[in-house]
């Protein structure tokens, strides 16, 4: 690519969703109802206490790769301003990718190894389809699993051990009536 990618990403109109991946732009296609509800409600879950939470933000991995990310976490005790502007330069202690069939390949594999290059503590797959949570964690050299989740649990979840979660609340389901 001749155009540095941060310069070529802000280029696109925001009313659409777009990374460069490898040096390439590539257009991202709408998400469906669920997926936007399960980013409200992780956001929701995870939010309170030490950490920045941001929804879609951009990423400059200083790869030629820029990532929009469903949800992207920074503990305030190590960025203690609020993130600003757009292509955050600074890396993520925690992100959360919402993989569907049309992304799946690209959270599980291309963004997987660009965030384990940058040693982002703390890789999230949530997939909707099969109803599983894989928490990944950095362990020095690469993502360990360090977690496996599914609705109808209650459990403690890295980064957010501090917090006993509603993996069904995660997944954006609603509690059966009069539960």
């Amino acid at each position: 690519m001749s155009r540095n990618a941060r310069t070529l990403l802000l280029e696109q109109p925001e009313d659409r969703v777009f990374e460069v991946v490898g040096g390439v732009l590539v257009e991202r296609e709408g998400a469906p109802f669920e997926h936007g509800y399960a980013q409200l409600r992780i956001g929701a879950s995870v939010g309170p206490g030490g950490w920045w939470i941001a929804v879609e933000a951009e990423v400059d991995y200083g790869s030629g790769s820029i990532y929009r990310h469903d949800l992207a976490g920074w503990r305030r005790d190590r960025v203690p301003e609020r993130p600003t502007g757009r292509c955050l330069a600074m890396r993520p202690d925690w992100v959360c990718e919402i993989v569907s069939p049309s992304n799946w390949a690209h959270d599980t594999v291309t963004k997987f190894h660009t965030l384990q290059a940058a040693a982002v503590p703390h890789y999230w797959l949530v997939d909707l389809e099969h109803g599983v949570l894989t928490v990944y964690r950095f362990g020095g050299k690469v993502y360990e699993v360090a977690q496996l989740a599914q609705p109808g649990q209650q459990l403690r979840l890295e980064p957010f051990d501090a917090l006993t979660l509603d993996v069904s609340t995660l997944f954006g389901l609603e509690p059966a009536p009069g539960a």
